[in-house]
């Protein structure tokens, strides 16, 4: 063997997936180095062979690539990914050249591991079954890091259907919505139409066509349930008219129709 200072003698190398895990030693203190595959065949590396030092310094660099990348790769069997969140990964879990990060990005597109084009397509299309709004898509898949050509071409062709699933997600908020009147009711929906990312328009549009024949029929023992509720909470510390003016404030916030506040008022004094 050469000094130990200039050359490293290949004592082993373990094959794993598309790399090579390399034991050298100098005579001092043995390392183990994982390269790929490519680069042990382009070295000419041999068991039992000498390395050169500025070899090993090549090799050692390489090191970081490999790790990096392979780290990708499994972090990319889990899921499909954005260029940007694999490049937020590497800042996050390894210290690369900026230089060393481009051309593992670069490599993972050109094998087309990251697709931006096609994580957007695949996207759209999760989120427009799970109803979810232009707005809202737009907004996430630019925190994603997608590009606004991309987003806008796939939403386009998903082609016309958003009133449609903002009516059809309008009608599961409308059941899952708790005891009210209508209009409190009505303006939640909407709100929260916009909230999943549609614009106002929309969710007003599909609002309107909703049938709230059952809750119509309803509302006023809506209304008595709630006054009566109200009026045991603000018993305990107010009486008389402070006491009807609170429960009056509260039903109003509720959204009914100030008539019926008062009619309900006036049932409940009637009784007491």
């Amino acid at each position: 063997m050469s000094e130990a200072s200039n050359s490293y003698l290949l004592k082993d190398c373990r094959y794993k997936d598309d790399t090579v895990l390399l034991v050298v030693d100098n005579g001092e203190n043995e390392m183990k180095i994982r390269v790929s595959i490519d680069s042990f065949y382009s070295y000419g590396l041999r068991i039992n062979e000498e390395i050169e030092k500025d070899v090993i310094t090549l090799l050692l660099k390489e090191e970081l690539y490999t790790n990096a990348y392979q780290g990708c790769i499994r972090k990319l069997t889990y899921k499909d990914r954005t260029e940007k969140e694999m490049r937020d990964y590497l800042e996050k879990e390894f210290v690369l050249e900026e230089s060393t990060a481009e051309k593992i990005l670069a490599d993972l597109k050109n094998k087309h591991y990251i697709d931006d084009e096609r994580y957007a397509q695949t996207a759209v299309n999760n989120f427009l079954l799970q109803l979810l709004g232009p707005n809202w898509i737009r907004r996430e898949l630019k925190k994603r890091g997608i590009e606004e050509n991309l987003i806008e071409e796939q939403l386009e062709k998903s082609g016309d259907g958003e009133s449609v699933r903002a009516y059809e997600l309008a009608q599961k908020l409308q059941n899952s919505q708790r005891p009210s009147s209508i209009r409190k009711k009505q303006m939640e929906i909407t709100t929260k139409l916009m909230q999943k990312g549609y614009d106002a328009e929309t969710a007003r549009s599909a609002v309107s066509k909703l049938n709230f024949v059952e809750e119509r029929e309803g509302e006023i023992d809506v209304l008595r349930s709630l006054a009566l509720k109200a009026r045991n909470r603000y018993g305990k510390k107010y009486g008389g008219s402070e006491l009807r003016n609170r429960v009056y404030r509260y039903l109003s916030s509720q959204g009914f129709a100030y008539d019926d506040i008062y009619l309900v008022l006036n049932e409940m004094e009637r009784e007491s």
